[in-house]
């Protein structure tokens, strides 16, 4: 019975690598195989954020031993992905209902219904990052849902509000995850500023990506600069806290690279609005190109660093990351994908890097306890 849960872990781990790969190469695909029928940006988003990185949150999430919902979810989540893509959108209803309700359970089987636990000072940081990606995934969900009912029944909404909006609902649960990783390394309790610093740092960054998501709703320009200036705060707090206080294990390289990628995104996102929304707004390969960077560099930069730790902490056992296959990731990811916009070779060259950075980084692989264990609380 060991071995074949050892099998059916292997067999899961393996597929998700070879989606996150297709999905990272789909990508490059858009302009070929785009049309009113097929919508690939879908595809390559929601593998991703959505299927791969749902799954591994809520494998973390489950009682060991458990894993009837995440494999019920990633089922499911394949077909709102396909359904998306595809425009079929009674499929998609059905199924991102059918995600959430799984969300949704495993989330009361570990945290409270009401959030009561984000108002509490002796709930850790990582506990409530933990239980703000959950419930973060859900309503993203629903969310989802209810704007494609609104499409159908032609109930009037604002201009950005269509599933495609999604993209960003789907990938904050992964980095709220991450987070929640990065303070569950270091934390040691510590009393004070330091102590005031963690509550801060997930208050900016929670209400800063909503009333962010109000303004890209809205429209609202200037509003979407202050909130993307003021959020700098919370990421810098978060990478002083991680050089000071991570404990240096064999996750250390692949949270470092991460919270590289973090930066850059910040910046590159920051960046793009100012872009946007200045009299440089008339370069379009310009915003174009810092739109693509901020992309990559957030899903398979600063994402990809937070689902492989996800991995590691469900018992997958990935090596001390070497210089070669950050090599790899750094250029596939911050290099090679952004340019891909003005040269589509470099879209392939990309891929094949991506590739390389997993085939380097799990070349010595296998299930095994991970590095630093992972909790099971309840309420």
């Amino acid at each position: 019975m060991k071995t074949q849960t050892k099998l059916q872990n292997r067999l899961l781990y393996v597929s998700l690598f070879c989606m996150m790969a297709i999905s990272f190469f789909i990508g490059f695909l858009h302009p070929f195989l785009s049309s009113d029928n097929l919508n690939v940006h879908r595809l390559h988003v929601f593998l991703f954020n959505l299927c791969a990185g749902g799954v591994l949150l809520l494998r973390y999430s489950i009682a060991p031993g458990q894993s009837i919902m995440p494999s019920f979810f990633f089922i499911i989540s394949i077909i709102f992905t396909i359904s998306a893509a595809l425009s079929r959108y009674p499929f998609a209803i059905a199924s991102a209902f059918a995600c959430a309700v799984i969300v949704e359970r495993v989330r009361f089987e570990r945290f409270p219904l009401f959030p009561v636990d984000f108002f509490r000072r002796d709930v850790p940081v990582s506990v409530k990052f933990h239980h703000a990606a959950l419930l973060c995934l859900s309503i993203a969900l629903l969310a989802s849902a209810f704007s494609m009912i609104a499409r159908m029944r032609g109930i009037p909404l604002p201009p950005k509000m269509t599933i495609d909006i999604f993209f960003l609902g789907f990938s904050f649960p992964v980095s709220l995850i991450t987070m929640s990783l990065l303070f569950l390394n270091i934390s040691n309790t510590r009393e004070g500023s330091e102590s005031f610093s963690r509550q801060f740092v997930f208050w900016a960054v929670n209400l800063g990506v909503i009333i962010f998501f109000v303004c890209i709703l809205a429209g609202w320009a200037y509003p979407q600069i202050i909130i993307a200036a003021l959020l700098f705060l919370p990421v810098g707090i978060m990478f002083w806290s991680f050089i000071k206080w991570y404990n240096r294990d064999s996750s250390f390289q692949m949270f470092f690279s991460g919270m590289m990628f973090f930066l850059i995104s910040a910046i590159s996102g920051l960046a793009y609005i100012v872009v946007k929304y200045s009299y440089f707004g008339s370069s379009s390969h310009l915003q174009k190109y810092l739109l693509e960077l901020h992309r990559y560099v957030s899903l398979y930069g600063w994402n990809q660093a937070g689902m492989l730790l996800l991995l590691q902490k469900t018992g997958f056992r990935i090596p001390r990351l070497n210089l070669a296959s950050l090599i790899c990731h750094w250029l596939a990811v911050v290099i090679f994908a952004p340019c891909a916009f003005f040269c589509r070779i470099c879209g392939l060259i990309a891929s094949i890097l991506y590739a390389a950075f997993f085939v380097i980084a799990l070349r010595k692989t296998g299930d095994k306890s991970n590095s630093f264990p992972k909790p099971f609380y309840h309420r």
